[in-house]
């Protein structure tokens, strides 16, 4: 993965959605399979949640976590209020896709895109250079780290 970003602007006192995060994202997280590697506590919207229990269990129940595509991650993005800790990992190659007990290394090495809700404090969002353009250009407190040495998970 060539950028990581941390994206910690808020709205009204809280971390932006998950759906806020994802827009920026395409068209490259179109082309990758997304996986999901960690879901921690989510705050379910007005319209869902009741398959958020079941979703974490067949992320858990996988050492790859579970696979979707871009527009079922962005689904169940518009399906929540809050994630806290969240790992949302995309590759061109499914060959690829990091197990979810990886290090955050080996797995912001092997990523394409990535998506991480840390502590619902902030939100990491990696990608090549046109993915970061769009992602310091749309949110206002944006800094870039090191992806072989931030971490990922709280």
């Amino acid at each position: 993965m060539p950028r990581l970003l941390r994206v910690s602007d808020l709205r009204g006192g809280v971390t932006l959605t998950m759906a806020e995060i994802l827009e920026p994202l395409r068209p490259e997280a179109d082309g990758v399979v997304w996986s999901i590697l960690d879901l921690g506590e989510v705050v379910p919207g007005d319209q869902g949640g009741s398959e958020i229990a079941s979703l974490q269990e067949r992320v858990y129940a996988s050492p790859t976590g579970l696979q979707v595509s871009f527009a079922e991650l962005c689904t169940f993005a518009a399906s929540v209020r809050q994630v806290v800790d969240g790992l949302f990992v995309g590759c061109a190659d499914p060959a690829v896709l990091p197990r979810r007990h990886d290090t955050d290394p080996v797995i912001a090495e092997r990523a394409d895109c990535l998506v991480a809700a840390v502590d619902s404090s902030f939100w990491l969002v990696g990608g090549p250079d046109a993915v970061a353009e769009r992602v310091d250009g749309r949110f206002r407190l944006v800094t870039e780290h090191d992806p072989a040495t931030f971490p990922l998970r709280s």
